[in-house]
């Protein structure tokens, strides 16, 4: 992956175009690249960390899904 973001930019100015055009999408390509890898990395662990899934979504699904299968039970 770092790889192919290494390659990307440089593959980026063998497009013809003026440089200030070269200069911003290599910027928003690299800025967009970075925040993926990012992104990857700090939702290794969704479970663990500053960014990550707390138990309560869960326990409301259960709570809900629990409730509604006794009613249907019935």
């Amino acid at each position: 992956m770092l790889l192919g973001a290494a390659i990307n930019p440089l593959l980026l100015w063998m497009v013809k175009a003026e440089t200030h055009v070269h200069v911003v999408l290599t910027a928003l390509l690299s800025a967009f690249t970075g925040l993926v890898i990012f992104l990857v990395a700090a939702m290794d662990y969704p479970f663990r960390g500053d960014v990550s899934i707390g138990p309560e979504p869960f326990e409301q699904v259960s709570t809900s899904v629990m409730q509604s299968s006794e009613s249907t039970q019935r």
